[in-house]
């Protein structure tokens, strides 16, 4: 977090913004599926295995900066800070099991849904932080790019009974194009250039909490979209 916020602060000095580097700032949500794999030791054989398919709702913040290091292609690294939700899960329930817990969940249920996913020990909440080496392939005169990062996340993951620390290996691609906004041009006194980015990723998140009494791995797909300003 620290790392985080001491970068934003540096990147936005005038002598890198004049360097050729190109900035975007974006706000992101997505939504992913997750498969949740839990190894706990069993009396009657080495491990246990439970397995559960979790559905998550991700917010977070993005930061990219590019340099062009030749005609239709840049790179750079890129910062993001966000909490990924689950809203249900399939396990205890049978392959119902997400349409169960949604429901206990919109229903005001709160006790019944928290009950439920202490009992199947799934976790509710992930707070990460990723850094990436990205790619951007494109036109500037078509206004149509491809957007290819591979990053790692260190995240937090909350069960309801315990906290546990992961590292997620993950990889994104999508498309970018931009858009002219006049909507702050009272307000900032100029134009707003809008990104607007979307794109499929893929994680392996791999439990690395010491003096843990069971292993959990998790593979996780999805879809986001990321809204931001160009600078």
């Amino acid at each position: 977090m620290f790392f985080f916020i001491t970068f934003l602060i540096f990147i936005n000095n005038n002598k890198i913004t004049s360097s050729g580097i190109t900035q975007n700032f974006s706000f992101a949500s997505g939504l992913s599926l997750n498969s949740l794999l839990i190894l706990e030791p069993s009396y009657q054989e080495p491990k246990y295995i439970e397995y559960h398919v979790l559905v998550h709702l991700t917010i977070k913040f993005d930061y990219l900066f590019f340099k062009e290091v030749r005609n239709n292609y840049k790179i750079g690294f890129g910062l993001a800070l966000g909490d990924s939700i689950n809203v249900s899960a399939m396990g205890g329930y049978g392959g119902i099991g997400t349409y169960i817990t949604s429901a206990i969940l919109l229903s005001g249920l709160l006790p019944g849904f928290i009950y439920t996913f202490f009992q199947q020990r799934c976790f509710m909440n992930r707070l990460f932080q990723k850094i990436t080496f990205v790619n951007l392939i494109g036109s500037d005169y078509e206004n149509k790019y491809a957007l290819i990062e591979v990053g790692l996340n260190a995240e937090f993951v909350f069960f309801f009974y315990e906290f546990q620390f992961f590292i997620s290996p993950n990889f994104f691609i999508g498309f970018l194009k931009y858009t002219t906004s006049w909507m702050f041009l009272n307000v900032k006194g100029e134009i707003i250039n809008i990104s607007h980015i979307i794109g499929g990723f893929f994680e392996f998140g791999i439990n690395v909490t010491p003096y843990r009494n069971y292993d959990n791995f998790f593979i996780n797909i999805g879809v986001e979209y990321r809204v931001g300003s160009i600078k």
